[in-house]
């Protein structure tokens, strides 16, 4: 999403002058108050919004709706088309371009075929999309997610290989800490998987990572490994987000995040504390709540109550 400031450019060089030009520029990088101002000027786009859902974080929206019949796709064809009035009047310029559409459809089922658009260009139709660093697909899957991660920390170990061979394991720890780690520990509470295959592959980036710091490829050592991370206290990744997903929860139980918990969450009494109910559905099962109310209530009374 681009502001568009009215006005003309033109350059001069050596006394010739070009043809003058429209100017769009957005909000200044590196200011204090832009970032504010922008917030605050954009803050009444949900407002238009009246059948469906969305979420607005700075300039990144993302609009949502149950699609059951094609009233449900006309409604939501016409708030795209609210929005083109809305960012007319603000003077404002969404890019269809980046604009994607991506359907979750529950297995064994049909998507109904839509097609939505923007300033009258057709919006592509894909199987995933990344939101806010969260790569979202059609099957609600974190595999593509995970596989982007992983390849995106080797590729920064690959960097750090490259350039700081020959420092101490200290330099190369914390490097490996702010450089790597940050990329594994990003929104986990959203993706943490529970698949053997998946989890040893974002093992494996620490592992390689801990060999590194130690210069010490040794193959077929007992413990080799484990004793280095154990060295460098790097707990492994996915104890790393069974605590951030905790921690989450926490923060929901005391109302200390703007999620209300008795939406997703039913507190029972001492007699039937650590009890579930049972889901069958494998995306619903593996999903934040589900996975980690399992974690919660294996937790000591006093945590729980802290």
């Amino acid at each position: 999403m681009d502001t568009v400031i009215p006005g003309n450019q033109q350059v001069i060089l050596d006394g010739a002058k070009s043809a003058t030009a429209d100017v769009l520029s957005g909000v200044p990088q590196g200011t204090v108050l832009g970032p504010l101002l922008f917030l605050a000027y954009i803050n009444g786009l949900p407002d238009r919004i009246t059948s469906f859902s969305s979420k607005l974080f700075a300039d990144d929206s993302m609009l949502f709706r149950t699609i059951q019949d094609d009233s449900d796709r006309a409604r939501l064809q016409g708030d795209l088309s609210a929005l083109e009035q809305w960012e007319h009047e603000l003077q404002m310029s969404f890019n269809p371009s980046k604009c994607t559409v991506i359907r979750a459809v529950p297995k064994g089922c049909k998507p109904i075929p839509t097609q939505y658009q923007l300033h009258g260009q057709n919006l592509e139709t894909v199987k995933g999309s990344k939101y806010l660093g969260v790569t979202l697909t059609e099957t609600l899957s974190w595999d593509t997610h995970i596989d982007a991660t992983c390849t995106k920390a080797h590729r920064t170990m690959g960097f750090l290989r490259r350039n700081i061979r020959e420092c101490t394991p200290e330099v190369k720890a914390g490097a490996y800490k702010a450089m790597v780690r940050l990329i594994l520990d990003y929104a986990p509470t959203v993706w943490d998987p529970t698949q053997a295959k998946k989890i040893g592959q974002l093992e494996q980036v620490q592992r390689r990572a801990a060999r590194f710091v130690y210069n010490d490829y040794r193959t077929r050592t007992p413990g080799c490994v484990t004793n280095m991370l154990r060295d460098l206290d790097c707990n492994f990744l996915e104890e790393r987000r069974r605590q951030s997903r905790l921690t989450m929860m926490f923060k929901i139980q005391h109302q200390l995040v703007d999620i209300n918990p008795d939406l997703y969450c039913r507190k029972n009494d001492a007699r039937t504390r650590g009890q579930q109910e049972r889901i069958h559905d494998p995306i619903l099962r593996d999903s934040f709540f589900a996975k980690t109310v399992r974690d919660w209530n294996l937790l000591p009374a006093s945590t729980v109550t802290a």
